[in-house]
């Protein structure tokens, strides 16, 4: 959305919940029979994990903005949430979701559109492949698209058919082995609430605390409403040192804990939490820092954090083991003991010995449990696109489908 703005004749980035709530309860005075405008928001910030409002589509809808569209990117919230689209009176016009994010494989995502919406997609001027009944090449442009439903029209080029049929499969397994995405929010709400309570409470022997977590006033911890099972942080040494958060991450695989650091494709968060106005990060990028290989540090402001995030397969032995490493590896670490190199993300880290981690007093390290399941093959019916369809109705509790 941030790169497809350029297209748009204005553009607004709204700071917090205040500013979108004023903007609907003004409304606009001004209403062009051409103008469309689109309000686009995560159901999930993938940085903190805050939960934003669901019912802001439905309020757009009903105020007096006009022709203006929503579009929710549930990528971050589909993974531990149900998403419940059965209301197309409330629902948002547009929906993104990652299978990906969902199953880990198949590695596609689906653009689920509200049927008063659709007309807004058949509007392209240009086409592929497939989406076409008729097309003059030589001697004229003319062509003539394919009218039996709006999928059609959409869809170009080949389909990825082999991730669709493994998208069934993804959906039975995803079913035996946590019943329902209820049940995955009620367990990964837990997880995180213990998680956070953990982190919040460690301090150096000196009483500083070790981390500088990122939350908003409107979460809370344990509130599947309000709150994903995310948790954004950084590290700091006992003399209030920034450790990088890439160099966090660094150590963290090393002990097979798998976190991710950096600016988490998510500039508005970067520019809210770490506190960076345009001139700073205009100084930042004058200084070497990119999206692509950032600096540790501007001045001693992260440039970015470290992401903890919990799925339907975490524990609670999980957690405990992140908690312990941060205790045991990282928590000693000095300023002294952070040295640059040439490359911007800090490389070295001397005087730094490798120990287990510990739990419940003994020595462990981390282990790592696969399932394997005996798939046995459906038929070509249960496997088509139309099959799919129907299940991921049932799935995100869409309304009656139809095709």
């Amino acid at each position: 959305v941030v790169g497809v703005r350029e297209h748009a004749t204005t553009s607004r980035c709204f700071i917090n919940d205040d500013e979108v709530e004023d903007w609907i309860r003004l409304g606009t005075t001004v209403h062009s029979r051409d103008e469309v405008g689109l309000f686009a928001y995560p159901g999930q910030s993938n940085m903190t994990g805050r939960r934003l409002s669901p019912s802001w589509s439905a309020r757009i809808r009903e105020s007096s903005h006009g022709r203006t569209f929503t579009l929710l990117d549930a990528a971050a919230l589909a993974t531990t949430s149900p998403l419940d689209l059965s209301d197309p009176a409330a629902s948002p016009d547009f929906v993104s979701v990652s299978f990906y994010k969902i199953f880990g494989f198949p590695n596609v995502g689906a653009l689920i559109i509200r049927k008063a919406a659709g007309h807004l997609l058949q509007c392209r001027r240009y086409f592929g492949g497939g989406t076409i009944d008729m097309v003059i090449a030589v001697g004229g442009t003319s062509h003539v698209k394919r009218d039996s439903s709006l999928h059609d029209q959409l869809e170009d080029g080949t389909l990825p058919f082999l991730s669709i049929f493994a998208l069934d499969i993804a959906i039975d397994v995803h079913a035996r082995l946590f019943t329902s995405m209820a049940r995955i929010s009620s367990h990964t709400a837990f997880l995180a609430s213990y998680l956070y309570d953990n982190l919040q409470h460690l301090h150096h022997e000196n009483g500083s605390s070790l981390l500088r977590i990122y939350t908003d006033d409107a979460s809370s911890y344990g509130n599947p409403t309000l709150q994903g099972a995310t948790i954004a942080f950084n590290v700091y040494t006992s003399e209030g040192k920034l450790i990088p958060c890439q160099f966090i991450e660094k150590l963290a695989d090393n002990e097979g804990i798998y976190i991710r650091s950096g600016s988490l494709c998510n500039p508005g968060g970067i520019a809210t939490y770490l506190g960076y106005t345009p001139q700073d990060l205009k100084r930042a990028f004058a200084l070497g820092n990119r999206c692509s290989k950032p600096l540790s540090d501007v001045d001693g402001n992260p440039t970015g954090v470290v992401r903890v995030s919990l799925g339907a397969m975490s524990t609670r032995q999980d957690v405990d083991t992140l908690v312990s490493f941060l205790v045991a590896k990282v928590s000693s670490i000095k300023g002294r003991d952070l040295v640059r190199s040439d490359d911007p993300i800090l490389e070295n880290l001397v005087g730094y010995d490798t120990v287990s981690l510990l739990e419940d007093g003994k020595l462990t390290n981390p282990t790592k449990h696969v399932v394997v399941e005996r798939l046995a093959m459906k038929s070509p019916e249960e496997l088509s696109p139309s099959g799919n369809s129907r299940r991921l109705a049932r799935l995100f509790k869409i309304g009656r489908f139809k095709r």
